[in-house]
This record gives structure tokens, sequence and C-alpha cells, in this order.
């Protein structure tokens, strides 16, 4: 029954941190997107919303995150970014690392 019961909270941990991730890269997008059109009050709800989504981010293990880069990092890029993940994959990486502090 532990067995069990440990598994879920595996997957119940990444698929949080799955609609984090996909909510923080959405918010990002958003940003530029307002900047672009001048809409700065938008702008600055995002950037709350943003950091709001990194202090949930933080609250996370590091060997919880290190598992989600292995195993859903990739497929959360994709589902927001489609093919276009390939091209910022690295710098995308960079920024969960900034993000979670995995890597400082």
């Amino acid at each position: 029954m532990k067995g069990g019961r440990n598994e879920y909270k595996r997957i119940w941990i990444y698929e949080k941190l799955d609609r984090i991730w996909e909510e923080y890269l959405w918010a990002e997008i958003h940003m530029v997107e307002t900047i672009k059109a001048r809409v700065f009050d938008q702008f600055w709800e995002y950037v709350d919303y943003a950091s709001c989504l990194e202090d949930l981010i933080k609250e996370f293990s590091a060997d919880e995150h290190a598992e989600f880069i292995q195993k859903r990092f990739r497929d959360v890029c994709m589902k927001v970014f489609g093919e276009n993940y390939a091209r910022s994959a690295d710098e995308l990486l960079k920024e969960y690392g900034r993000v979670s502090r995995i890597f400082s």
C-alpha cells in the first residue's frame, strides 16, 4: 500500500509542476505581448503572476526538479511552443534553472 501511495504522490507532484511551469511559460509570453501592445498595466499583472508561480516552483525539492526535467520538461515546453521549442530549449532550461534555483 505504501508503494502505491508514494507513486500517487510522485504523479501528483509532476502534474503540479507541469501545470505551474506551463502557466509560467504562458505568463512570460503574455508579458512580451503586452509590452509590444504597450499595455503596461497588464504587463505588471503578468509579472506578479509569474512571480507567484516562481515561488511555487521553488517549493519543490532538487530531486523533484531533476526528475521533472528528465521526464516532463520537454513535453511541457513542446505543449506551449510546439516545434519552436527546439530552437529555444537551452534558454528554457536556463530559465527553469534560474526559477527553481537548482543550478545555483
